[in-house]
């Protein structure tokens, strides 16, 4: 049986330009065309597909009404899903889109793709979760335990890592952290500094269960005097891992306040 040409004939913003190829014998066989699309693109795309409305763009479409569903203009802007909406919408999630069912598995981001999705382009770029949304999340990861890694999976970490480790790392400063401690600074120093600070941290305020750490104020480990030690959390004393100076200039003026 001969195909129907549909050579310029328009089909909401596609419209045929050639016939191109042909796949499959007999009842399976599926032609393909090249379509223009009111955009100005041209894409090869099955016969079948536009004549029956299934495509009507080459994706320009999708990208307009997406803009133009943002804010405002979403039926759903200021509504919410009732409880039985949402338990319906879990029910038909589950066991989908898991593993090799997920359309994206194996796959990875583009490079266009990761530009649009990060930095200022990313939905949470300036912002920060209120209270209440903290709150949630916290209370939706209780009593969650997380799946211990693969041995794969540790090798890949591995191999992803192995090129920022050591030398390589930004904040490497020529591996002052392997510098040993003075002898000075022992237990005994330590429960000194932690009694004169009550037992607090100096940067948060907090006094908490777990044993607080003394930070050297100017990141010297030699330099064991009172004056250079201070009582941090472990929170707080993580970040001062990262702009030294700036710390190194608050925690003295805090000293000699």
């Amino acid at each position: 049986m001969k195909q129907k040409d549909i050579t310029g004939q328009k089909f909401n913003r596609l419209t045929a330009i050639r016939f191109h190829h042909k796949i499959g014998k007999g009842r399976d066989i599926q032609h393909y065309w090249l379509f223009k699309c009111f955009c100005g693109n041209e894409k090869i795309i099955r016969k079948y597909d536009v004549t029956s409305g299934r495509i009507k763009s080459c994706k320009c479409l999708c990208e307009y009404v997406n803009k133009n569903r943002k804010g405002k203009r979403n039926g759903m802007f200021g509504k919410n899903h009732t409880e039985k909406t949402k338990k319906k919408m879990s029910k038909f999630k589950i066991g989908k889109y898991i593993g090799k069912d997920n359309p994206f598995y194996g796959e990875k981001h583009t490079l266009k793709t990761i530009e649009k999705i990060s930095g200022k382009n990313h939905h949470m770029f300036g912002r920060t979760h209120t209270k209440e949304a903290r709150r949630k999340i916290s209370e939706a990861h209780k009593g969650k335990k997380r799946k211990p890694f693969t041995d794969e999976h540790r090798k890949n970490l591995s191999k992803n890592h192995a090129n920022i480790c050591g030398e390589n790392h930004p904040n490497w400063l020529d591996g002052k952290s392997f510098e040993p401690y003075g002898l000075e600074f022992n237990n005994q120093l330590k429960r000194k500094i932690l009694e004169r600070d009550n037992n607090i941290c100096q940067e948060c305020g907090k006094k908490t269960k777990r044993k607080l750490d003394v930070h050297h104020i100017d990141y010297n480990k030699r330099n064991n005097k009172e004056n250079n030690l201070i009582s941090l959390c472990k929170s707080c004393h993580s970040k001062t891992n990262f702009k030294r100076r700036d710390w190194t200039k608050y925690f003295k003026n805090k000293i000699y306040e």
